[in-house]
């Protein structure tokens, strides 16, 4: 007759009904469910030995064996390992954390079990002997003795009758010879995989604002580029646990476990000033390949917290990396956990024998707005298929989990690198000129340093006496002064510091006085870059007046330097033009001042010098014009593109020719010579222009620093 056992419905939050069994069945069947039940499967799970169900060979996993052998502490890591791991078998089961208790003297071993379940938190406490296992607590209440004996009797089996063979016939003979039983067996023993954890450490400051912290074991600033969410191996994330370290805050703290930046119910809260350790037994997944993962802390407007915590992931095995590949190298090798080092392959270390099966890199910041940088594992010095090329500015994440572009080494002499590269890692430079009119600089990308240099244009030359007719009579005048150079300006900042454009004014050249006129040079115009610097222009040299000559212009001005001021024109026979004045520093020189008409006629004077250029030498004879100065444009260094000044004209023969012109003041912004003098009905010569002024923006440009975490998964 067959009976038939009828079992309630389930509910969703229900933990099940079954037979009411222990160690085997009992004698009159009874029912037990929730969380009697529950805690008799577990009890079940850790009293069979692995394997011990033909039909299921990942069930079970005998704690009693633990009781004869000697542990050591990583042996009491596996252990426990084993037992959560089998535990979380049971499709009950959420989360789960296991205390182990060792009694040396009784010989026995106390099993506490915290888990989260469908019906929410449950305990249960087993005590193991070298042959027993007992149910103490479930859930917090005592459970009787007499469902989880002490000890198991040995059964007393009864002696069994001795075989009696009849006597064989005789025809037979007596029956002879020796029984045997073969035995054979077979097994899998399987070491439960340990589990892992995600590793963090970080600070949390007074800004009020909630931060987010990096996966990294060295501490560092949540605000520091480097804190990103990143894309874990596939794993389920369970059991944070944080520990404070300093707490200054008057008001709690909120740690949170995100996914694709949203939180979930993994979460922590540190009471103000606490430093006690806090855990979260909730879980969740992570799919390996697009979902994101941050802790993220609440804000406070007073105090900081500083902390470590640890995440568990279940049997994942993973290698972690975080550091900034430099602007200024081209290969940037990471330690674990350590910034990275600026040397190739500096980081070379040997695994354990493993397989990496999968590199993920999430990007904190990336200033790199010109340039790709690539992060590859290399083995042994070489780079490997496994790698991710991050944009120029991209601050994503990134996932290469290509079956064929795993790596395997070998545990005893293959050596690992995280390697991140980038061509062209030196600086380039960005040089704009504006010379000839208005015009806006541009800032380029990668900007890093930015040197603008403004020269001021040139003073123009004076003009000598009026014109006169040969043979007519007319005055006798000295010669006329000289233009002064522009000066300089020179500002070196950081990139950041200036606006994406900046309007720019290069000075116009002063204008030289025509021959005879008896007028004055005009100045030359200012050099601006904006409001952020600007050199002044050299005055304009002045005519002579009766018995006086002409006086030169003064030098512009700069930060960098002072132009040289213009000579004077000569104002007696016999007496040269005087030499413009060398500029200071970067500036430009002035020009040199006119000579005087007389027989024998006077010198012009030389054009001052723009270190190290010379300036243009003055009229020798008479009405010779003077020399242009020299332009140092052709140089690449924008720090000295300053011209020299021209010279003066020489003056004129007594009653014949015309005064020399003064010389033409050199690039960028070299004072114009003054003209040469006349006498009788000589016409005194013309005052030259001084050169235009100019502005020089040369712009260091370097791919900025990308602040990475990348994370192996190991097989």
């Amino acid at each position: 007759m067959a009976t038939t056992v009828k079992f309630p419905p389930l509910d969703p939050s229900d933990l099940g009904t079954d037979v009411d069994v222990m160690d085997d069945f009992s004698p009159v069947w009874g029912l037990v469910a929730g969380r009697d039940n529950l805690g008799r499967a577990y009890y079940r799970r850790l009293n069979t030995p692995a394997g011990g169900l033909f039909y299921d060979a990942t069930y079970g996993y005998d704690v009693k064996d633990l009781l004869n052998a000697d542990l050591t502490t990583a042996d009491i890591s596996q252990a426990k390992a084993a037992i959560k791991a089998q535990l979380m078998l049971d499709e009950r089961t959420q989360s789960v954390d296991v205390v182990l208790t060792f009694n040396k003297t009784l010989k026995t071993l106390t099993i506490a079990i915290k888990a989260e379940t469908n019906d929410g938190p449950f305990s249960l406490i087993l005590r193991a002997t070298s042959v027993t296992l007992a149910v103490l607590v479930i859930d917090g209440v005592p459970v009787a003795p007499e469902i989880a004996p002490d000890f198991i009797a040995a059964d007393v089996a009864e002696t069994a009758a001795a075989v009696v063979f009849p006597p064989a016939p005789p025809a037979i003979g007596a029956l002879v010879g020796a029984a045997t039983i073969n035995l054979s067996l077979a097994a899998t023993a399987k070491q439960p995989v340990a589990d892992s954890y995600l590793l963090f450490s970080g600070y949390a400051d007074n800004s009020g604002l909630s931060q987010t912290h990096a996966n990294r074991g060295a501490t560092v600033d949540a605000s520091f580029s480097q804190a990103v969410a990143y894309i874990p191996p596939a794993c389920t994330l369970r059991s944070l646990r944080l520990v404070p370290l300093t707490n200054t805050r008057t008001v709690s703290t909120t740690f949170t476990v995100y996914k694709n930046g949203a939180a979930t119910g993994v979460t922590v809260t540190v009471p103000a000033g606490s430093t006690a350790a806090v855990t979260d037994t909730h879980s969740v997944a992570f799919n390996g390949t697009s979902d994101t993962f941050s802790l993220v802390s609440s804000g406070s407007p007073t105090g900081h917290i500083s902390f470590g915590a640890t995440i568990e992931t279940g049997p994942v095995r993973v290698m972690k990396f975080a550091g900034i590949h430099s602007h200024d190298v081209a290969e940037t090798s990471y330690l674990n956990d350590i910034t990275g080092l600026a040397s190739p392959n500096a980081a070379a270390y040997i695994p354990p024998a493993c397989t990496i099966v999968g590199l993920r890199v999430a990007v904190g910041s990336n200033k790199s707005t010109t340039r790709p940088v690539n992060v590859t594992v290399y083995k042994n010095g070489s780079p490997t298929s496994m790698q991710i090329t991050i944009p120029a500015g991209s601050v994503s994440t990134y996932v290469d989990v290509t079956g064929g572009h795993a790596v395997s080494f070998n545990g005893s002499s293959d050596k690992l690198d995280v390697v991140s590269s980038r061509t062209g890692a030196g600086p380039t430079f960005d040089t704009q000129v504006f010379e000839y009119g208005p015009g806006t600089w541009v800032k380029p990308a990668d900007a890093r340093t930015v040197e603008d240099v403004e020269y001021g244009a040139g003073g123009g030359g004076a003009s000598a006496s009026n014109i006169g007719t040969i043979g007519s009579g007319g005055d006798s005048r000295g010669g006329g002064g000289a233009g002064g150079g522009g000066g300089a300006n020179k500002n070196v900042r950081d990139a950041s510091l200036l606006p994406a454009s900046v309007a720019v004014t290069p000075g116009a050249l002063g204008i030289g006085a025509p021959y005879g006129t008896l007028t004055a040079g005009t100045a030359g115009g200012d050099s601006s870059f904006g409001a952020y610097g600007t050199a002044t222009g050299g005055r304009g040299g002045q005519p002579p007046t009766s018995g006086v000559g002409g006086v030169g212009g003064a030098g512009g001005t700069g930060n960098a330097g002072t132009g040289g001021s213009g000579g004077s024109g000569s104002a007696a026979p016999g007496v040269a033009g005087t030499a413009g004045s060398a500029a200071t520093g970067i500036a430009s020189g002035g020009g040199g001042g006119g000579g005087y008409g007389a027989t024998p006629p006077t010198a012009g004077g030389a054009g001052g010098a723009a270190p190290p250029i010379a300036g243009g030498a003055g009229g020798a004879s008479g009405g010779a014009n003077g020399t242009d100065g020299t332009d140092d444009s052709g140089l690449s260094n924008i720090e000295q593109r300053s011209g020299s000044g021209g010279g003066g004209g020489a003056g004129a023969v007594f009653n014949s020719g015309i005064g020399g012109t003064g010389g033409q003041g050199g690039a960028y912004g070299g004072g114009g010579g003054g003209g040469g003098g006349a006498s009788g009905t000589a016409p005194g010569g013309g005052g030259q222009s001084g050169d235009r002024g100019a502005v020089i923006v040369q712009t260091t440009i370097i791919a900025g620093d990308v602040a990475l975490t990348a994370t192996l998964e190991l097989t």
